[in-house]
């Protein structure tokens, strides 16, 4: 009698002992086929936003790409045993309404093996991925001196500055003030506020400046300068004298003063020089000023004068190493646009379209300063560029509108100024874009 309850007893254990093994090996098989299905399922939906956020750049379809992608990648939408759920905007997450992210949820089901002893239906699994395509010039005012002893953006007046959709970099390695605001009167506004070095801001600065963050490579640095350009046809007798540039190119030397307004002609110039309201007009194309040695200025305009384009086109005024100082000042009016490859009868197409959205382009070994100040007034749509140079605009009691970056070796402002610096992706040079795994 005890031997047959003796028996009993294994033949149980045995039972439970095979049930354990059992739930061992569905853990072990069916729980390495939910991880392997977890892995692929999140890397199709990667791979898928990636390409969502690839075609977002090209202006291409977002739904189609991620769709093929995910495709490709195993998951074909069916319905049953898969869902793809392709969100531009993001629906879910820090990024919900943000049209630069593509959102991608895959759920997949999974059958079981050993588990349906236990468990009847499908294990499912869910993923999700957030890809994002963005201009890579986040920064419209960058200040790119990387030197440690001298200041790469300062803000020394009561005056704002203030960029829209936009952030602040300066690449100064200086210890304390690579961003520097003096003022405790100064506002400076932007979507970041970011130096390589040290930051001091005593003003009102909106977030925070944030120092120790990597440096940025000039973004603009694989644009060649311009052809060099024939001298331009005059508009009047008057309006410019025959020279020789300090190149050795024939050109023109303008410097008008009184009470008129003179149209100037795209091509090569000594210097242009204006005072006194003069009001120049300038036709669509590249201004060249490659300097003469005997001219201290390449561009200087003062006296109420103006500066100009015809209303609907575009110019790039370009200045080469040999060029003069660049100064306004004396409540100069400054009204000026870039080229748009997109407008009807643009010059700026095919070999040229690299300087579509390009205002000012001072060559990156011209190294003299560029002073708009003194109430100079701005309204300049395009981007300034001065590689190597020191940008001065610092003015009083006036409002300067500028799109879309501004690149120089360092920036100051001072005075009582306010600027606004608006980052219109549409105005940047060849804007090449980043595309890059957010979530």
């Amino acid at each position: 009698m005890k031997k047959k309850t003796e028996s009993g007893q294994i033949v149980i254990i045995l039972v439970f002992g095979l049930v354990a093994m059992i739930g061992f090996v569905a853990l072990a098989v069916d729980g390495g086929q939910l991880f392997s299905e977890q892995r692929t399922a999140q890397n199709g939906a990667d791979n898928a936003a990636m390409a969502g956020a690839q075609a977002l750049c090209r202006e291409e379809s977002v739904s189609a790409a991620a769709l093929a992608t995910a495709l490709s990648n195993g998951f074909d939408n069916n319905g049953t045993t898969n869902t793809v759920t392709i969100h531009h905007p993001p629906a879910s997450g820090p990024y919900v309404g943000d049209d630069e992210y593509i959102e991608v949820l895959i759920n997949s089901k999974k059958e079981t093996f050993f588990a349906q002893l236990v468990y009847q239906g499908d294990f499912e699994v869910t993923t999700r991925a957030v890809a994002r395509c963005r201009l890579s010039f986040d920064y419209a005012v960058l200040a790119l001196t990387s030197r440690n002893d001298v200041r790469g953006l300062e803000i020394t007046g009561a005056g704002d500055l203030s960029v829209i959709d936009g952030g602040i970099m300066s690449n100064s390695t200086h210890p304390t003030q690579s961003l520097y605001v003096q003022d405790a009167g100064a506002v400076v506004t932007a979507e970041v506020i970011h130096a390589t070095g040290g930051v001091s801001c005593s003003g009102t600065c909106d977030p925070p400046p944030e120092g120790g963050q990597p440096y940025v490579p000039d973004p603009l640095a694989s644009i060649p300068p311009p052809a060099v350009q024939p001298q331009p046809l005059q508009s009047s007798p008057t309006s410019s004298n025959p020279c020789t540039t300090a190149g050795g190119h024939p050109g023109l030397a303008v410097n008008q003063q009184g009470n008129r307004t003179v149209t100037l002609n795209p091509g090569m110039y000594c210097y242009i020089q204006g005072g006194n309201s003069i009001d120049y007009v300038l036709n669509p194309g590249i201004y060249y000023i490659d300097g003469q040695n005997s001219g201290a200025y390449g561009i200087q305009l003062t006296g109420d004068s103006t500066l100009s384009t015809v209303p609907g086109t575009g110019v790039m005024i370009y200045l080469s190493t040999n060029a003069g100082r660049v100064y306004m000042y004396g409540n100069a009016d400054i009204d000026i646009s870039a080229c748009r490859s997109t407008d009807p009868g643009a010059w700026c197409v095919g070999s040229l379209a690299v300087y579509s959205g390009m205002l000012f382009y001072a060559d990156r070994s011209y190294t003299r300063t560029i002073s708009m100040i003194g109430n100079a007034h701005w309204d300049a749509i395009g981007t300034i560029y001065a590689a190597g140079s020191a940008l001065d605009l610092s003015g009083n009691g006036v409002d300067n509108n500028l799109s879309s970056m501004i690149v120089a070796n360092t920036i100051r402002l001072g005075g009582s100024s306010n600027t606004v610096v608006n980052y219109d992706p549409g105005l940047n040079v060849t804007p090449p874009t980043t595309v890059s795994l957010v979530e």
